[in-house]
């Protein structure tokens, strides 16, 4: 792919901005000192950011808009002798533009990097210092995550350069895939507060909980993040639950209250509290009869309980799981029983 000319998509930029004051306040850009001055130092900029780029393109184009600065300069300072001194001065001038851009270029690389790491993409940092050497408007770095065997997620960080020439991490895009087959997506900005890293990503993108501490705060505040499957905002996300998390609730206490073991999980308890609390299933063996049986189970904060599933995914109750001998058969009472009148009573409905 052809590297993109930085010169002239920051000229259509201009030239959009130029359009946009038109529409809305005609006739007054051709005299307006004020934004001819803007003008000039928006051009003066390109010329000290890309004079000695190693684009011919980028250079011919400095070289074009060259007849139009002196143009903005005999405009705005018709004055020949002080045309002159600013002249003399401009050197100068340039020479700490360069600077302070090479400061703010550094500067933003370096946030930049920041908010990927804590978002949890520090592999994408050489791609991104990449793509913004380009001097692209909007650029967008794909990063795939291998959880488990036949699944995916597939991440795409998005770019944008703003007004002031930096680039914003404006938001990322993730999608879990089982093999070809997509499952859900979901669209996260780095600003929110929280940041799940990219095991936690696939966790709440199947659907299960994952307890988190929110960001930005002096103190910390974990809670549990569930996707509502059931509910969706304007954007298309599912939204998210929330649950504060109690600190004097311990997830140890519900793993073994629900009678499981050490024994069963094939791991000490601390691990898989660890393990359910940033979202995955815990795989328990139980023998019953003689014969090894496999079930997951997940956390419920809702509920502070933990769900249990059989080898076929289908959820049972936890006590059914760790029962290891069969259940007595119920006797259903053959005695035909008298029809009943139902009675409906309207009454106040719940508030949750």
């Amino acid at each position: 792919m052809e590297p993109q000319n930085r010169v002239e998509a920051a000229l259509k930029a201009w030239q959009e901005r130029e359009s946009r004051i038109e529409k809305l306040i005609p006739g007054t850009i051709k005299n307006n000192k004020p934004f001819l001055k803007e003008k000039l130092a928006f051009l003066n900029n390109l010329q000290v950011r890309y004079a000695g780029s190693m684009s011919f393109d980028e250079r011919l184009m400095i070289r074009v808009i060259q007849s139009e600065r002196q143009e903005l300069r005999r405009t705005l300072y018709p004055n020949k002798v002080l045309r002159f001194l600013r002249n003399l001065l401009s050197p100068i001038r340039q020479l700490q533009q360069v600077r302070q851009q090479e400061r703010a270029t550094v500067n933003n690389t370096e946030q930049l990097t920041a908010k990927l790491i804590s978002a949890g993409f520090g592999e994408a940092n050489n791609q991104m210092a990449q793509q913004i050497s380009q001097g692209k408007e909007t650029f967008s770095i794909p990063v795939s995550y291998y959880p488990r065997e036949n699944e995916r997620v597939d991440f795409n960080l998005n770019f944008k350069r703003n007004e002031q020439g930096l680039y914003d991490f404006t938001d990322y895009k993730a999608t879990l895939k089982n093999g070809s087959k997509e499952i859900r997506s979901h669209s996260f900005k780095p600003s929110q507060d929280f940041v799940l890293t990219q095991h936690e990503t696939a966790n709440f993108l199947s659907g299960r909980p994952v307890l988190n501490q929110e960001v930005n705060v002096p103190w910390s505040n974990e809670r549990w993040l569930q996707l509502d499957l059931t509910d969706k905002d304007a954007d298309g996300n599912h939204r998210v639950r929330v649950i504060k998390s109690d600190d004097a609730f311990n997830w140890n206490t519900v793993i073994k209250s629900a009678g499981i073991t050490e024994a069963h999980l094939g791991m000490d308890v601390d691990t898989a509290s660890r393990l359910l609390k940033q979202g995955d299933l815990v795989k328990i063996t139980i023998t019953k009869e003689g014969a090894k049986q496999n079930y997951t189970i997940e956390a419920n904060p809702f509920q502070r309980s933990v769900n249990a599933y059989d080898d076929q995914n289908r959820r049972i109750a936890v006590d059914q799981v760790i029962r290891t001998k069969a259940a007595p058969t119920k006797v259903v009472a053959l005695h035909p029983q008298k029809k009943e009148e139902k009675v409906i009573k309207k009454g106040k409905g719940l508030s949750h």
